[in-house]
């Protein structure tokens, strides 16, 4: 586990994973902070868009402070390890010539001994003889002691300073061997630290699904499609409208919403995008509205906007109805459909909007998302265990 069985190489790609695991939950715990609308909403539901999701979030919510401790504590000792951290090891000058002989007392008679409770000892070197000038070396959770076996004296007391007493601290949170319930916790934490990297993987391949090569040049398409997604679903619709239009015959292009540039040929732009965290631009969306108030067209082109999101988030398409306001502002844009938005990845709302559009662009193809890039919910059983007659059945409500 430390090494990898690779000695000091090994050390350091423990210590190094450690410390990347560490910028992983920070930054994990950030996206959670902008995602909840701030620290206070950080236990609140959240929206179950799939499995991985899902739980990605809520595990990551539950389990952050053991994760975030097993990484702050292995990436310490790592440090200490590779001396980064300098470790402190304490010598005892003990004075021979000023070392009492009497009076003897019995090891239960001796006060440090009375007064110490075994919690608070580490360990214990006993004196090799019965000569006055061995000692008892004795070192407890903040300090050590020397201890004249004869008669009882401390001889020289060291307290830990901070580095050593962090080690120590490191240790224990890091292994759990100063409590059995803590190791119970932090085998739950290493458990779904497994599963964060498979659920980070799905989420990262479902975003990436999507792509699709373009068929024609960005210079050359009559039809811009720019996305901004943060998981993929978004993208996943604009794609099924993509691979329509060129099967129809139309020169289209599709990209990402960062990917924003001068379209000389284009007629048409549309753009479907969703929003993140506090009514924020997806991840390949940040730097479209820099971009658009940098990069004027040539000619005129019709623009739509469409907006994907949940109606259980306050800031419902809220970046999408940035994004058509920033569009409108320009001399070269012209309004072809108000904006429309789709909640919940809803296909009723989609093939709404794809029909009122390809209605008036006057073209003879049935536009219309792709049913296998929709995943159905699972619908829940449930049983009815009483119903109330009705009183009056001719009555009105």
């Amino acid at each position: 586990h430390r090494s990898l069985f690779l000695h000091e190489l090994g050390r350091f790609f423990v210590g190094f994973t450690s410390f990347l695991l560490l910028l992983i939950a920070t930054s994990g715990t950030v996206l959670i902070i902008q995602r909840q609308r701030g620290v206070k909403r950080f236990f609140t539901k959240i929206v179950r868009e799939n499995f991985a999701q899902y739980y990605h979030v809520t595990l990551g919510r539950l389990l952050l402070i053991p994760i975030l401790i097993i990484t702050l504590s292995g990436t310490y000792l790592s440090l200490v390890r590779f001396k980064i951290i300098p470790e402190h090891k304490i010598t005892h000058d003990v004075d021979f010539d000023s070392i009492k002989s009497e009076p003897k007392l019995t090891l239960s008679t001796i006060n440090f001994f009375k007064t110490t409770r075994l919690s608070e000892v580490q360990s214990i070197e006993f004196p090799f003889s019965e000569d006055v000038e061995d000692y008892y070396t004795i070192k407890l959770t903040d300090r050590e002691v020397t201890i004249n076996q004869v008669t009882g004296d401390i001889l020289t007391e060291h307290f830990y300073p901070t580095a050593v007493l962090m080690t120590s601290l490191s240790l224990d949170l890091h292994t759990g061997r100063a409590s059995g319930i803590w190791a119970i916790v932090l085998a739950l934490a290493s458990a779904n630290i497994l599963f964060f990297i498979y659920s980070g993987f799905a989420i990262t391949l479902k975003r990436i699904s999507g792509r699709v090569k373009n068929k024609f040049k960005a210079e050359e398409a009559t039809h811009i499609l720019l996305v901004g997604s943060e998981n993929g679903s978004s993208n996943r619709f604009a794609t099924s409208i993509h691979k329509q239009l060129v099967k129809s015959g139309i020169k289209s292009f599709i990209t990402e919403l960062n990917n924003y540039k001068t379209y000389p040929s284009a007629h048409q732009m549309i753009v479907f995008t969703a929003t993140y965290g506090l009514g924020d631009a997806p991840t390949n969306a940040t730097k479209f509205i820099k971009l658009l108030n940098k990069t004027p067209q040539t000619n005129k082109i019709k623009f739509s906007v469409l907006g994907f999101g949940s109606k259980s988030y306050p800031d419902f398409c809220q970046y999408a109805y940035e994004v058509n306001n920033a569009i409108s502002k320009k001399d070269w844009a012209v309004p072809f459909l108000e904006i429309h938005t789709v909640n919940d990845k809803s296909p009723i709302d989609f093939n709404h909007w794809a029909s009122l559009w390809s209605q008036k662009s006057e073209l003879q193809i049935p536009l219309a998302i792709d049913t296998s890039a929709v995943i159905p919910k699972k619908l829940k059983a449930f049983t009815v265990v009483s119903k109330t007659d009705i009183a009056h059945e001719e009555g009105a409500f």
